[in-house]
């Protein structure tokens, strides 16, 4: 059962009832999350501000509406709606430069994560980076995720209910087969794509002198070198990876893997599988249990329900 109760400029609720379509797709290496939905026209005009929507009583998305759409024809009154995730203001919002010193996670937290509106701070340990420019431009994420990327060595992530990490969630776990046998989610198609065109094999590292030709550094990447894979890029690290230019190349490296082996499902239903998810997959066609969701869209039309997820491979980004 779904539930999308929004919330008016003036802090009224408007429970909106059932869509006549809907999607929401959230990714794992995206802190935005994106609700598209149309419903039947309220009868009260409101100016509505934030829309919260539920599955089976769990609250799968919280966020702003960005634009509210009211058409009245033949065919109806309705109410289009698209929204954004709480967690998109993160990057929405360009935070002011400056030079970040001896500067600590839980000041991390404070300073660029709580005022948007995260629910707790759930970063494994205490951290401190020596130095770390906010060059301009930059947002309030993208400090958190350069800020994890140097200290814990993952990107951020938020857990099912807002709260910032950096591990894989694992929140839940999710067991996907069509064997009679298993108790198991069911899918009606699958395609396995390895795209080892997308690997990078090797990065040059600007060096911080003056010579502007001089790429001295070098990164590899041991996964490549058994397939024969030769993909070479040469690269100048921005301003917050400059105390660290062979961890800024070593992450080119590793994102170019992320969605390298992928294993697309359509299942038949609507399953909240947020990203970081576990799953397993038994079947007699593929079978694998170091999957997590990288991504994930459920959606409902005069069709039907159906939830399509993308699997990723957890030791190849």
């Amino acid at each position: 059962m779904m539930q999308f109760v929004a919330t008016t400029s003036a802090g009224g609720s408007v429970p909106l009832g059932n869509p006549v379509r809907f999607s929401h797709t959230a990714n794992a290496y995206s802190v935005v999350s994106r609700l598209e939905g149309v419903f039947l026209l309220p009868a009260k005009e409101e100016v509505l501000t934030r829309l919260d929507a539920y599955l089976d009583g769990e609250r799968f998305f919280f966020g702003d509406i960005a634009r509210q759409t009211r058409t009245l024809g033949q065919t109806g009154r309705f109410l289009e709606l698209s929204c954004t995730g709480f967690a998109g203001r993160m990057l929405q919002n360009q935070v002011q430069p400056r030079m970040l010193t001896s500067y600590t996670s839980n000041q991390l937290y404070a300073d660029y994560a709580a005022p948007y509106g995260t629910t707790g701070n759930d970063l494994p340990y205490l951290e401190t980076v020596a130095s770390l420019e906010v060059a301009p431009g930059m947002t309030a994420w993208n400090v958190i995720d350069v800020f994890c990327r140097q200290t814990y060595g993952y990107v951020p992530k938020l857990t099912r209910d807002g709260r910032l990490t950096t591990t894989l969630l694992f929140d839940e776990a999710h067991t996907i087969s069509n064997d009679p046998a298993q108790q198991a989610h069911r899918y009606t198609s699958i395609k396995v794509h390895d795209r080892r065109d997308e690997l990078i094999s090797k990065v040059h590292i600007k060096a911080d002198n003056q010579d502007e030709y001089d790429y001295s550094g070098q990164v590899s990447s041991s996964f490549t070198a058994k397939y024969g894979i030769n993909r070479e890029r040469f690269y100048k690290p921005p301003k917050a990876w400059k105390q660290m230019p062979d961890t800024a190349a070593y992450e080119l490296i590793r994102n170019s893997g992320i969605r390298s082996l992928e294993v697309e499902l359509l299942l038949p239903e609507l399953v909240w599988m947020h990203p970081g998810d576990f799953i397993e997959f038994q079947d007699d066609f593929f079978y694998r249990r170091d999957y997590y969701v990288g991504e994930s869209t459920m959606s409902c039309d005069a069709r039907g329900y159906l939830t399509a997820v993308k699997l990723w491979d957890s030791f190849r980004g």
